[in-house]
């Protein structure tokens, strides 16, 4: 039998913390930033991938709900509600600059009755016309949605006046006979000559002037209904043919015509 004796001066003491340090090997720059990259790329990333998908959710709801919208037919009878239930609301909450009940008619949207048809009242005019020595020279012309009077030369006016002659008024109240029972809307419009083109106003006022006299005169003649005064100045003047010469330009632009619309009188 094999007897192993150890001696005091076997046993080698190491100092560990001498020995750590021994046996780690050197590693030199290039091989830390390595090492840095490759811890830094393996470790768990929190990323922002998850925004796709819900960004390709909330568009396809966008798109479902504009689908929704385009398919569905709205209530007109809730818009037509809405400024009353408002109105409620605000007089239910005491507000204080409540004005009272909201007008929701306006000229525009009023309900406009159809009067005689055009076709037939151009007819039945331009009959009465040639009744009346003094308007055959009254000219009837039939638009598509209108019937224009083009009126004598007696009813021309002088320059940069408004006042009608005593012919004129004759003429007008002949007129008046034939239009007393006519319901459809009448439109009377003041021209004038390019003369005081210089100052706008004068033209505007004279114009305007020019058509007020003449629905004063039908009113004094028997015609009942409100009719409507409008100004055009100079404004038309351009349109007449250049074939005539400049003086019948300028006497047919100091004129005042009537139209008669297809609808009645309000």
């Amino acid at each position: 039998m094999n007897e192993f004796i150890i001696n005091e001066s076997d046993i080698q003491y190491v100092d560990k913390s001498k020995a750590t340090k021994m046996k780690e090997p050197p590693i030199n720059d290039d091989v830390k930033a390595y090492i840095s990259r490759r811890s830094s790329s393996d470790a768990p990333q929190v990323g922002s991938a998850w925004l796709i998908t819900f960004t390709d959710i909330m568009a396809l709801m966008l798109t479902f709900f504009v689908l929704l919208f385009s398919m569905s037919v709205p209530d007109e009878g809730l818009f037509d509600q809405t400024p009353v239930q408002t109105l409620d609301a605000n007089r239910f909450l005491g507000h204080r600059n409540f004005a009272g009940e909201l007008n929701r008619t306006s000229v525009a949207n009023l309900p406009q009755q159809a009067g005689l048809n055009l076709n037939y009242l151009s007819s039945l005019i331009s009959g009465a016309v040639a009744e009346y020595p003094s308007l055959r020279s009254v000219k009837v012309q039939k638009n598509a949605d209108h019937i224009v009077l083009i009126l004598p030369n007696e009813i021309r006016f002088e320059e940069g006046k408004s006042l009608l002659s005593n012919s004129a008024n004759d003429i007008l109240r002949d007129l008046a006979g034939v239009l007393r029972n006519i319901d459809n809307q009448i439109i009377v419009v003041g021209h004038a000559d390019p003369k005081g083109a210089a100052s706008p106003n004068i033209n505007w006022d004279i114009s305007l002037n020019r058509a007020l006299r003449v629905i004063k005169a039908l009113n004094d003649y028997g015609i009942k209904q409100d009719m409507i005064a409008r100004a055009v100045s100079q404004a038309r003047f351009d349109d007449m043919p250049a074939s005539i010469s400049m003086e019948e330009r300028m006497h047919f632009a100091r004129r005042v015509d009537l139209i008669i619309r297809p609808e009645k009188a309000r």
